[in-house]
């Protein structure tokens, strides 16, 4: 399955939707229980969802609709995709409770699944692991600003633009923290 979620990985960065979401689905069929291949099949696919919304804004109303009912299709599919990938990640989190990035992972699908308790636990485990992490800084301060914790979120980001801007690997995090 990793080869097809690699090659899916490699489709995306080339702006190929459509050959991405076959190697996807190729790496589910192969291993069922590979973890990744439903995470990534359902971000792709949330994508296309929110594409077909901004196309609809100029459609008529009788082919709004029908795009409409493609649009729940998706919406559903990436549900069930989600909840399918967050018993790997279960999985794969309590095999490998000192690697950051697995506890991360889960910590986000817990999240996305609204179970907000347990999604904090993990996102906290992600950042005890790696406590420099800018990524990791920023998605508690997200989750944080989520919860409504806005005073708590402030200081994460604040630590996590410092690390940011002292680090020129943390490109991509000083622009999604921008």
């Amino acid at each position: 399955a990793a080869p097809y979620v690699s090659i899916g990985n490699i489709y995306q960065l080339l702006k190929d939707p459509e050959a991405a979401e076959m190697a996807f689905r190729k790496a589910i069929f192969v291993e069922p229980n590979y973890t990744g291949a439903r995470a990534n099949l359902a971000e792709l696919l949330q994508q296309k969802a929110e594409q077909m919304i901004r196309r609809m804004q100029g459609m008529t109303v009788e082919d709004a609709r029908e795009k409409e009912q493609d649009m729940l299709r998706l919406r559903i599919e990436v549900e069930q995709l989600r909840k399918a990938e967050l018993a790997n990640f279960a999985r794969d989190a309590s095999y490998a409770p000192g690697i950051s990035d697995v506890q991360y992972r889960y910590g986000l699908g817990l999240y996305r699944d609204g179970q907000m308790e347990d999604a904090e636990k993990y996102l906290r485990r992600a950042g005890d692991l790696e406590p420099r992490s800018v990524l990791y800084l920023a998605a508690m301060a997200r989750f944080l600003q989520a919860a409504g914790r806005f005073a708590e979120a402030a200081a994460l980001f604040r630590r996590a633009t410092d690390g940011a801007a002292a680090n020129p690997d943390n490109l991509k995090c000083r622009v999604i923290l921008a």
